[in-house]
């Protein structure tokens, strides 16, 4: 995806935007993000959206 100033994207494992985010928005980076869905004693969650990543520059990731 390419950031917005809209999105909400997160470090992972933070409620911090991650490093970049700007310069992301700025230079129109295409970056690889994970939408996590947190089901909590309800029907539908909500998704929260953490940065993996710029696109091109990854070499790999594990998802545990």
């Amino acid at each position: 995806m390419i950031p917005q100033e809209s999105n909400k994207i997160y470090s992972v494992g933070t409620f911090d935007i991650y490093p970049g985010f700007r310069d992301d928005i700025a230079g129109q980076r295409a970056i690889f993000v994970y939408d996590y869905y947190h089901y909590d004693k309800e029907e539908g969650g909500e998704p929260v959206t953490y940065y993996i990543g710029d696109y091109n520059v990854i070499s790999s990731f594990i998802i545990d």
